[in-house]
């Protein structure tokens, strides 16, 4: 079983976080040295799932594309 502090330790090892002395954590924007391929490695597994789950549900390419194209719009910054 994780604690919170060991969460938090984890994060703070992965460049998630950053402790900031007197005010706690602060999230870090992500670093240039994490280059596009090891984030693009990191979420192709969880797409695949996504597109696993969605193909047992019965939807296609198009119904899945939409509703990606949902998600994206309504995530955008």
């Amino acid at each position: 079983m994780m604690t919170i502090s060991k969460a938090y330790a984890k994060l703070e090892a992965d460049g998630v976080v950053e402790r900031v002395r007197g005010t706690g954590m602060r999230v870090l924007t992500p670093s240039p040295s994490c280059d596009l391929a090891n984030r693009k490695e990191e979420l192709t597994p969880l797409v695949e799932q996504a597109v696993i789950r969605a193909r047992q549900l019965g939807l296609g390419d198009e119904q899945i594309l939409e509703i990606l194209h949902s998600v994206l719009k309504e995530h955008q910054s």
